[in-house]
């Protein structure tokens, strides 16, 4: 009996001693546990953070997939839409290449054609030119029927009936005060005879005092009427005739075939 109540003598005694320090270290180990757990309450809330972040992050993976597997199907899309294109292009070089062959083509038909016109240009030069020569060789009608000189008109042959203007035809005259225009004249010759007399003159009155250009009419029978021109020019305009005298400039007879 006496070894028992030893025994629990020494744990009262140690139970005295150290019930201080398990009081203490119970206090710590209390505190500790609400740090532990104000720890693992602040890492719950993290974990919930994450959590939610990685269920974002799924959605936004998801979205991802989403596009991911529609830019494929575009992509397939534009893939026969490119096919289709490359189709209408070799088609569209094919039919340029044929144009081109084509625009070849004209070209040398045009080349052909131009110096066909080439050579139709000088033969139809050298035609003109061969008609002119055949033209010239054909006599005057009228060639070889009269002679006309100042004072004397003779008929050779039988020849139409025409009007012969006497002197210069146009006539040109200086403008004077005092002066009387005098006309020559013209003969007609009616297919038989000379028939002077019966030439009708007609037309404008000459007025040498006055600047202008005056038309006088010759008319005989069936002969062609027949027209002189009589220039009245101011006097510092140098040719003409003065006072019904000098010869003026001008050219020969004119005749007027019926």
């Amino acid at each position: 009996m006496e070894k028992p109540a030893h025994v629990l003598i020494v744990l009262l005694v140690a139970a005295i001693l150290l019930s201080d320090n398990f009081l203490e270290n119970t206090s710590d180990l209390d505190d500790r546990i609400a740090e532990l757990e104000e720890d693992n309450s602040e890492k719950e809330d993290e974990i919930l953070a994450l959590n939610q972040e990685i269920n974002q992050l799924h959605h936004l993976v998801s979205d991802l997939n989403a596009e991911v597997l529609e830019l494929r199907e575009n992509n397939s899309e534009l893939g026969s839409e490119i096919e289709r294109l490359e189709g209408d292009l070799s088609i569209a070089n094919a039919t340029i290449a044929n144009l081109n062959a084509q625009v070849q083509g004209l070209l040398a038909e045009i080349s052909t054609l131009e110096a066909e016109i080439d050579n139709l240009e000088l033969l139809l030069a050298n035609s003109n030119s061969l008609i002119e020569d055949i033209l010239s060789e054909i006599p005057d009608p009228l060639e070889g029927c009269y002679i006309l000189e100042p004072e004397q008109t003779f008929a050779l042959g039988p020849c139409p009936p025409a009007i012969f203007i006497i002197g210069d035809n146009p006539s040109n005259w200086t403008q004077v005060d005092n002066g009387t225009y005098t006309d020559d004249g013209a003969v007609c010759w009616n297919g038989t005879d000379w028939a002077s007399h019966a030439v009708e003159v007609s037309g404008q009155v000459v007025n040498l005092r006055v600047v202008g250009t005056y038309e006088i009419h010759y008319n005989c029978g069936e002969a062609t009427q027949v027209t002189r021109a009589v220039n009245v020019v101011a006097q510092n305009s140098g040719g003409g005739q003065g006072d019904g005298g000098g010869q003026g400039d001008g050219g020969g007879g004119q005749q007027g075939q019926g």
